[in-house]
């Protein structure tokens, strides 16, 4: 499967209702993170279910290697929503 597809396939997975006329940003904010933050456990659930040992096999590398990619995504999600401060100059003489 092409990651397209898998882009789509997950989509495909939240039912986000179109936007109302006169809907606020904080209304749209509220209308589309439930569906999405819905699919994102859902989908977290799955992971978990490969745990199973009597299905599947898998070393302690791979395991490591898909949760620290997870906490990064999420990280940076995250970091999205924290407002940047003013950047400051590398370097200065100036006090």
């Amino acid at each position: 499967m092409t990651e397209n597809a898998e882009n789509n396939e997950v989509l495909e997975d939240i039912q986000e209702q179109p936007a109302p006329v006169g809907e606020t940003n904080a209304q749209a904010f509220k209308r589309l993170a439930v569906p999405r933050v819905s699919a994102a456990i859902k989908r977290i659930q799955l992971i978990g279910n490969l745990s199973n040992r009597s299905s599947y096999e898998y070393t302690e590398a791979q395991v490591s290697k898909v949760f620290s990619t997870i906490r990064a995504e999420l990280d940076a999600a995250e970091a999205r929503f924290t407002p940047k401060t003013a950047d400051k100059p590398l370097f200065s003489l100036d006090d």
